[in-house]
């Protein structure tokens, strides 16, 4: 692995710090970034601006939300040894709904390692992997599922971690089970917008009782703030930003 010299880091240290205080507005994803770059000089206070990731509107547009008549959990990404998936997968095992066994789809790059972690289910009845699809097809598979997966990948950085999956998610107004850092970026969105699911990845009781509370029908989100991700409504947020310069 390439490592820089000392005499490479300090001047990238130096450099960075430099762009920092001669910007007029420095604009981030999240909070934890915005922190980040406050520690690194004082000269950012007070021009940081949080701008997340959204959602297009338009790759919503003629796809139809239903409810699967069996429950369903599907994730979409990739899901590799860096996502830990013990807890949800001991919090699963043997749950029926209905009488029938919960149905697990990853639409994804799933390595054949993570893949043996999975129990086959009854007669056979295991997992879905989907190894590859289009866009439009992933969003029909999250709109036709009953509860939609969020793993945040272990490492020191995940906190800061905001992907634009996860407001793709928050457009289909499907419940959101999220496994990761329960107070970083990804979590204090979805709080902010009213989804309860939020847990460690080895909280298995906690897992286990919001899966059953979404099959009772019971509410677990606050319906219609995610249209202020949409893509149109960041982009009058940026025309505001760059009006005040």
């Amino acid at each position: 692995m390439f490592r820089p010299s000392l005499p490479a880091r300090m001047l990238d240290r130096n450099l960075e710090k430099r762009v920092l205080s001669r910007a007029d507005r420095i604009i981030t994803v999240g909070k934890t970034l915005a922190s980040l770059f406050a520690a690194k000089t004082e000269a950012v206070a007070g021009k940081t601006e949080i701008l997340p990731n959204g959602f297009d509107e338009e790759d919503f547009q003629g796809i139809v939300s239903s409810v699967p008549e069996r429950f369903t959990i599907t994730y979409v990404g990739t899901l590799s040894p860096a996502y830990p998936v013990r807890g949800f997968i001991d919090a699963v095992k043997d749950m029926r709904i209905n009488g029938k066994q919960v149905a697990l789809q990853f639409v994804g790059t799933v390595p054949e390692e993570i893949r043996a972690l999975f129990p086959a289910g009854d007669e056979g009845d295991g997992p879905r992997f989907i190894s590859y699809c289009e866009h439009p097809e992933a969003i029909r598979y999250m709109m036709s599922s009953s509860l939609l997966l969020l793993i945040i990948p272990d490492h020191s950085s995940n906190r800061s971690i905001l992907t634009g999956k996860i407001f793709e998610y928050l457009a289909t107004e499907k419940p959101i089970l999220f496994l990761g850092p329960e107070d970083g970026d990804a979590a204090r969105l979805l709080t902010l917008c009213g989804y309860q699911g939020i847990f460690g990845y080895d909280d298995v009781e906690g897992i286990r009782e919001f899966i059953l509370r979404v099959a009772e029908g019971k509410p677990v989100k606050r319906s219609g703030y995610h249209l202020e991700y949409s893509r149109r409504a960041l982009a009058v947020k940026l025309g505001n930003i760059l009006d005040r310069l």
